[in-house]
């Protein structure tokens, strides 16, 4: 969530597939290095309300080699 103050606002993965662990941890797969991933199949939490934002996520990604492209 990016309007968050704890460290998990920054961007450090991508989920292959929706996870609901709002009531307990829950089991996920995640790319978390050295990958490309597509911009246009990613889903961003409604806290990212402007492109700025999805931006910024997208350049923390990068950081950890998690590269997004606009298209497959």
């Amino acid at each position: 969530m990016r309007t968050a103050t704890d460290g998990s606002q920054v961007a450090a993965g991508v989920l292959l597939d929706k996870v609901d662990a709002t009531s307990a941890a829950q089991a996920a797969i995640a790319l978390v290095r050295l990958a490309e991933v597509s911009r246009l199949g990613l889903v961003f939490d409604a806290s990212f309300d402007s492109e700025g934002k999805k931006d910024a996520a997208l350049a923390d990604l990068a950081r950890a080699h998690l590269i997004s492209r606009a298209s497959a």
